[in-house]
């Protein structure tokens, strides 16, 4: 790897670090109008580095693969951790404790998020099985 492409690695992680942190304080703090114009901020700070790391090789096929895998293991941890949140939800309802109240919509905002991402792959995966 070359001292170019190590930069590139090295700057990306660091804005998709950044982004992240940024967008999850934003958020817990109910600040959309933040959140966006972090998120505005990155993009253009991942195209202005595109451009200026031109002939950096962004996207073979092992990186590809390796994408591929680390998309699929995040999404399997969701997945983990959604089941455990609403298993954890529907033993514990019966002991009335405030705190299963409390956090009772959001595992349900998630749990229907997660359907809608799996209906979303399953759509996607068809697209493009037979697009290819």
């Amino acid at each position: 790897m070359s001292k170019k492409e190590h930069s590139y690695m090295i700057l990306r992680l660091a804005i998709s670090f950044f982004i992240a942190a940024v967008m999850g304080f934003a958020i817990i703090t109910h600040n959309m109008f933040g959140a966006v114009i972090i998120l505005f901020s990155g993009l253009f700070l991942f195209v202005f580095m595109k451009r200026r790391y031109k002939d950096v090789v962004i996207v073979d096929e092992r990186t590809q693969k390796i994408s591929d895998k680390a998309i699929a293991g995040a999404f399997w941890i969701y997945i983990v951790c959604i089941v455990l949140a609403d298993i954890a939800v529907f033993f514990l309802r019966p002991l009335n404790l405030e705190i299963i109240d409390r956090i009772k919509p959001a595992v349900y905002h998630i749990t229907y998020t997660f359907f809608f991402l799996i209906f979303l792959y399953e759509a996607l995966k068809y697209y493009y099985a037979n697009k290819m």
